[in-house]
């Protein structure tokens, strides 16, 4: 590892760390809080799972309205049917199958109606599921084939909310969720959002213009270089950098 990597790593390095000393700070304005609320609990993994996908799924835009939808999408499925689990399982939602009212921005009660038939459709098959190979071929698990309605976009495409999802549930953390441990950490895309994107073209300067997925795996990879076992762990100090509007000196 060469001086600016050194660098680079002990920013990043030091950047977690003060996010992870202090998680109640970060968790509390992250959409992260929904999921983790239900692994606090106790709950069923299943029911883990649920909360992550539906709330991954809502994650564009801003974060304060966002909260709001998704706590409300929440609350709805927990007092109409008493877990998410019962609400999935029970076909609750097909009450949205011809909704063309809009629920958040662009997306209409039918779309929902799509994620939770995928959803319905994982619940029914997890316990065989070989998580590994799940990950692999999620794009397909949450593509509502009837409609070609990709939930998370289509795939070789950027993927933020995706990528997020699998960093939640694969990673283990004070902030991450980790109830895929069986699948390595070693393994993840980083979820490119703005503020990652801004910070990483920031570091390395020949990253190309514009997002998509080969920027997606170039920054991955410069983090590889950093920390082989779990690069995406940096998210969190990319993102907080961005967020938190740090002035930092990158060339040395």
């Amino acid at each position: 590892m060469n001086s600016k990597q050194q660098y680079i790593r002990a920013v990043l390095e030091e950047q977690y760390n003060e996010v992870i000393a202090v998680p109640e700070k970060f968790i509390q304005s992250d959409l992260i809080q929904f999921p983790r609320h239900f692994k606090v609990q106790g709950s069923d993994e299943k029911e883990i799972l649920i909360s992550a996908i539906i709330t991954a799924w809502f994650t564009f835009g801003r974060r304060s309205v966002i909260l709001k939808k998704v706590e409300q999408i929440h609350n709805h499925m927990l007092r109409t049917s008493g877990s998410l689990q019962a609400y999935i399982l029970g076909s609750e939602y097909i009450s949205y199958s011809n909704d063309h009212t809009s629920i958040y921005r662009m997306f209409k009660g039918r779309d929902f109606y799509y994620l939770c038939s995928c959803i319905e459709d994982i619940l029914r098959k997890y316990d065989t599921l070989t998580i590994s190979r799940f990950i692999e071929d999620i794009h397909t698990s949450l593509c509502f084939e009837a409609a070609d309605y990709h939930c998370f976009g289509k795939p070789r495409t950027v993927n933020k909310r995706l990528h997020m999802l699998l960093r939640w549930l694969v990673r283990k953390d004070a902030i991450d969720i980790g109830i895929w441990e069986s699948y390595g950490p070693e393994k993840l895309l980083i979820p490119l959002d703005t503020h990652v994107s801004n910070i990483a073209a920031q570091i390395w300067k020949d990253l190309p213009k514009g997002d998509n997925l080969k920027k997606v795996h170039l920054i991955t990879d410069r983090l590889k270089e950093i920390d082989p076992a779990d690069p995406v762990k940096f998210d969190l100090s990319l993102f907080s950098i961005g967020l938190d509007k740090l002035n930092i000196q990158w060339g040395i």
